[in-house]
């Protein structure tokens, strides 16, 4: 009995593995657009931790002070006057005291953070109550 071997390839045809690199060029560009767009809000959200804590320092030294402070700087800052709040820099706000904005006019203050992104992020509050975070503290207060 006289057996015939079949010659048979088991691999993929050029159609198919092209059809799969396009299914994954497609799936490419559909994630890292989004993929981009995570680590933008990741810088801002860690922007928006640090406001708000620079906001719990300042309002900490009002309760002490019965007043805003003349100044807030990093901590990492040189020279710190008196009638100064310090705040930490997170590892993902730029270095320099320009990623720091802080604005008082007695009975209100604004705080802003320059994020990685290049996004500000701000705090506006005075004594009446009002919170706002619309705007970057660009302009003077009153």
């Amino acid at each position: 009995m006289m057996h015939q071997h079949q010659s048979r390839d088991d691999g993929f045809t050029l159609v198919e593995l092209l059809v799969v690199m396009i299914i994954i060029g497609i799936l490419a560009a559909i994630a890292i657009p989004s993929f981009l767009g995570q680590r933008s809000r990741a810088y801002d959200s860690q922007a928006r931790a640090d406001v708000r804590a620079a906001q719990a320092e300042i309002e900490a030294f009002y309760s002490s002070a019965l007043g805003y402070p003349d100044a807030v700087v990093w901590a990492d800052s040189a020279a710190v006057p008196a009638g100064t709040v310090t705040v930490k820099r997170s590892k993902d706000i730029a270095a320099g005291t320009s990623s720091l904005v802080y604005r008082n006019s007695g009975d209100d203050y604004c705080i802003s953070v320059h994020s990685r992104s290049g996004a500000w992020i701000a705090i506006t509050s005075s004594r009446s109550g009002a919170v706002s975070q619309d705007q970057a503290c660009t302009s003077p207060l009153g």
